[in-house]
């Protein structure tokens, strides 16, 4: 089973007022039966999001839920927690949502990692957004459903990006007209572009086709290729804006690239930008067949007069370089662009191929003696000791690099306080943690 508690800090128990509850419940299926939430299939890995707060309200709280190995049955599910009737003593859970309601999942235990059925796990370990929307709430959730099927008409919404009310409303908003014949493998750029609600990723117009170089894309569709690589899923999108004021997504998806889409109109896909190759060649094939490129979480500059949006990625071969990559949002006759700035380790270095190969930390921006930097752990595999880096944000150059006293973990954020950084590390999924501080000293530096 799974539940959600409220702690009281100060006296370090569970607050007796708004008792633990148990998540559980149903959504209509796309065949008119039900799919049930399985605690047993389905694993939070997803931060809490808590959203809609006033002075005289708490707000919302949104659980989140992946899988715990990509095995059948699983559906990406989120449920909603009202603070405020929680609090006086009223059923806390005020919506579910599930992002696929196909039924028959298949062979139960059965892997699902590279198929198309049921899945759209929300796997994200930084967990989904707030938008700012015109509701009573003031605001709306971006969802990232992960691997699985797409199909708009029968309700099953993985590989995309969900725009959700509060509640857990969803309404897709496509033209049912151009979505009547869906195709999974190939589908109709009209319909697709006709969705306010749901993104689907896509090639580029200029792009005719989707190739790895180690072959295993060869005569399949993009979204066929994107089941056999597993390559969606398990980032977060940036909410920013364009020089010209358009509200736009920014969304590193595991295949290597930035999607930058329309956040008021979700079908609408501006660019489709490569931050890094595709894992592996012929002769160095990709470590990892499932992991891609980046599992991450986008962050913005503040101080820059041109804003830098920071992405780290990693390379589970030998050939490819990887690490920090800087872009910025640019306007263009034909719209919003993304624009490469920079890169960490600079990607003609020959230390960016034998970098970041396993999943680094999200990165972390502070400002020291005015200066705008950028903080980033490398880790390490079990039992060695990670990096953490610190770059100037404008271009970074690297400031300092610290060794750890231990491996470091993927996924998670270093914790700036003053002018400590605090950093985590695990020697396994399941082994001792420990927790570190590094002290930045900086002085000022000559642009």
């Amino acid at each position: 089973s799974h539940w959600v508690a409220v702690v009281d800090v100060e006296a370090g128990t569970l607050d007796p007022r708004m008792p633990a509850v148990e998540l559980s419940g149903s959504v209509t299926g796309s065949a008119g039966g039900q799919v049930a939430f399985l605690p047993s299939n389905a694993f939070m890995r997803a931060e809490l999001g808590w959203w809609g707060a006033t002075d005289s309200t708490l707000g919302f709280g949104y659980a989140q839920f992946g899988n715990v190995r990509d095995l059948q049955p699983w559906h990406g599910w989120a449920f909603e927690v009202d603070f405020d009737a929680w609090l006086a003593g009223d059923p806390p859970i005020s919506g579910r949502f599930a992002t696929t309601t196909e039924e028959n999942c298949g062979a139960p235990g059965a892997s699902g990692s590279f198929q198309r059925v049921c899945g759209g796990g929300l796997w994200s370990p930084s967990g989904s957004i707030a938008v700012p929307a015109d509701n009573e709430a003031g605001f709306d959730l971006i969802l990232a459903p992960g691997n699985g099927q797409l199909d708009i008409t029968d309700g099953n919404f993985a590989n995309t990006l969900l725009r959700v009310s509060p509640g857990l409303d969803f309404v897709p908003d496509c033209d049912e007209a151009l979505c009547a014949d869906f195709d999974p493998d190939a589908p109709s750029l009209a319909c697709i572009t006709s969705c306010t609600n749901v993104f689907v990723p896509r090639l580029r117009a200029d792009e005719t086709e989707l190739r790895m170089p180690d072959g295993r894309c060869d005569g399949l569709s993009f979204f066929e290729c994107w089941a056999a690589a597993d390559y969606i899923g398990g980032s977060t999108p940036l909410l920013t804006e364009a020089p010209s004021g358009e509200r736009v997504l920014v969304y590193p998806t595991k295949d290597g690239h930035a999607y930058l889409v329309d956040a008021d109109n979700l079908g609408t896909m501006y660019d489709r930008h490569p931050l890094v190759e595709y894992c592996g060649t012929v002769d160095d094939p990709c470590r990892w067949s499932w992991s891609g490129m980046i599992v991450n979480e986008p962050v913005e500059t503040t101080t820059l007069e041109t804003p830098r949006i920071l992405v780290a990625t990693f390379m589970p071969d030998n050939t490819n370089p990887a690490g920090v990559v800087a872009v910025s949002v640019v306007d263009t006759d034909d719209g919003p662009r993304l624009e490469r700035q920079w890169e960490f380790p600079n990607f003609s270095d020959p230390a960016a191929v034998s970098r970041f190969r396993i999943h680094p930390s999200r990165v972390q921006l502070a400002v020291f003696n005015g200066l705008e930097v950028a903080i980033v752990v490398e880790p390490a595999p079990a039992f060695q000791q990670g990096r953490a880096y610190v770059l100037r944000a404008s271009d970074g150059a690297l400031l300092a690099e610290v060794p750890l006293a231990g491996p470091g973990y993927r996924f998670t954020q270093p914790l700036v306080l003053g002018d400590q950084v605090f950093i985590n590390s695990c020697d396994s999924d399941n082994g001792t943690g420990t927790l570190e501080t590094v002290q930045l000293i900086v002085e000022p530096v000559t642009p």
